[in-house]
């Protein structure tokens, strides 16, 4: 079971990695402004809900100067996949639905956080019988 649940974390690792991914990848400051994990987005792509979305902040790179945290797509695969972790990467960086393949990472990494809960809840459960059983 645990071999299923690393091979969750290299997909959406390698998921996270793709170009599309990235370019999908919003997180926003205090302040309303938007930070993309690659080049700097286009006021189209860059609509984000929430606050972010009415302001005219403007769009800059990955980090910020330590505005918000970087982006890394294996902490953010543990964040997503392994339940009870807080790596802080799913709180601070969300996909954009209205960038290009962002509607699909939405409902990739819903489906991914799920089965992790599932896989680790299995694992654990195992875990717990084989211990009783001893």
């Amino acid at each position: 079971m645990l071999w299923l649940l690393a091979a969750l974390l290299v997909l959406v690792t390698f998921s996270l990695e793709l170009p599309v991914s990235q370019q999908a990848m919003r997180a926003t400051n205090g302040n309303g402004a938007v930070y993309v994990t690659g080049q700097p987005a286009t006021s189209t792509d860059a609509a984000a809900p929430g606050p972010a979305a009415s302001s005219s902040a403007p769009v800059t790179r990955s980090c910020g100067d330590g505005e918000v945290r970087c982006f890394s797509p294996v902490l953010y695969a543990i964040d997503t996949v392994v339940p009870l972790i807080s790596l802080d990467q799913r709180t601070t960086w969300y996909p954009d639905p209205q960038a290009r393949g962002g509607r699909f990472l939405v409902w990739w990494l819903n489906l991914a956080t799920l089965l992790g809960w599932l896989l680790s809840s299995i694992f654990v459960l195992s875990l717990a019988r084989l211990s009783r059983s001893t």
